[in-house]
């Protein structure tokens, strides 16, 4: 997932270059389905954190 990191996700969905990566053997579809499984891996994370405090 690190390689999630180096998108920002409005650049990642208009497939412009982000951070100098550029992916441009993603679909519309793909690069969806990666933004909301990345935004589930950060809420999950979110809650994680609030369960140790």
């Amino acid at each position: 997932m690190a390689e999630a990191i180096e998108f920002s996700i409005g650049c990642f969905l208009d497939n412009k270059p982000a951070m100098g990566v550029v992916r441009k053997d993603l679909t519309r579809d793909q690069a969806e389905q990666f933004v909301r499984g990345y935004s589930d891996l950060i809420k999950h994370r979110g809650k994680q954190k609030e369960a140790q405090a």
